[in-house]
């Protein structure tokens, strides 16, 4: 009877133990999204609050949504950007390839004209 009891105890502290092993992380990770957007929400009430009243009137959100528009709009274009760059990067490659391969050809073919 004792080891029977025993051995429902060990279990259940090891499902017990999986259990925190799970949540524990993802409750820290919701924990830190909460602060992050306190952070987020603080700065952005020290940059935007002009009158200093501890809260954004409308003029206020008018000039944050035009900042978050304008790095929005950055973004996508150092994407673009990047993009571009990469394109031309592989393009380049392409006709050094070709340029290498034209050459090869050359050398096969003075070769073959030697050898005649």
């Amino acid at each position: 009877m004792k080891i029977k009891r025993f051995i429902q105890l060990c279990t259940t502290l090891a499902a017990l133990a999986a259990v925190a092993v799970v949540l524990v992380p993802a409750t820290q990770a919701a924990e830190s999204a909460a602060v992050k957007k306190a952070r987020l929400d603080q700065e952005n009430l020290e940059k935007y609050d002009r009158n200093k009243d501890g809260k954004l009137d409308d003029e206020e959100k008018a000039v944050m949504k035009a900042d978050q528009e304008k790095a929005v709009a950055a973004k996508k274009e150092a994407a673009a950007e990047k993009k571009a760059a990469a394109a031309e990067k592989k393009e380049m490659a392409a006709e050094k390839k070709a340029a290498a391969a034209e050459a090869r050809m050359e050398k096969a073919a003075a070769k073959k004209a030697a050898d005649k």
